[in-house]
């Protein structure tokens, strides 16, 4: 119905709504990312007194990268836009996080392995306390995008930006608009 989201489990399966309606989102967590053979953030399990989550700690110096692979599903609502919403952590209290997030979309019978489109979040101040969450979130560029076609996205630190630390991805989400 209204308001409901298609959601990519992780395992295989999705909670897909009725045609026309609801968006789709495709989460893009630490435990389900892909690395290449060099420059990758750190896999690293933070146990605090309360919870437990996965993140994927980028260099400050280096840059490191992750990613994703995702079915935009042949019976997906008709969308014109998407965002990239980034969830982080970091230990410093002073400075800007930004991220480089590159996405391609191919259908049947298109070579997968090409270049794609890079979308840079705008810079956004880190929360100032090392255990608060930050967010920012960044429209991105879906030209060629279909349903039915599969979705490839690349998240990167922005190693201009001016946070003086590793910065944690806590997860992200691609959001269908």
């Amino acid at each position: 119905g209204a308001g409901a989201t298609t959601f990519w489990r992780g395992d295989g399966t999705w909670s897909l709504p009725a045609a026309g309606s609801g968006q789709t989102v495709f989460l893009c967590s630490a435990i389900s990312a892909a690395f290449p053979a060099a420059n990758f953030p750190q896999l690293v399990k933070n146990a605090g007194t309360n919870w437990i989550i996965y993140s994927l700690d980028y260099d400050q110096t280096t840059s490191e990268s992750a990613y994703w692979t995702f079915a935009i599903p042949t019976a997906v609502p008709t969308f014109t836009g998407a965002t990239c919403e980034i969830w982080y952590n970091t230990s410093v209290v002073a400075g800007t996080i930004q991220w480089d997030i590159v996405t391609i979309s191919r259908a049947d019978g298109e070579a997968w392995d090409t270049a794609g489109t890079t979308d840079t979040s705008a810079a956004d101040t880190v929360p100032g306390t090392n255990t608060f969450l930050g967010y920012v979130s960044t429209a991105l560029t879906v030209t060629g995008w279909a349903a039915g076609e599969q979705l490839f996205v690349k998240i990167a630190r922005n190693i201009a930006d001016t946070a003086a630390a590793d910065v944690k991805l806590m997860y992200a989400i691609i959001r269908l608009t």
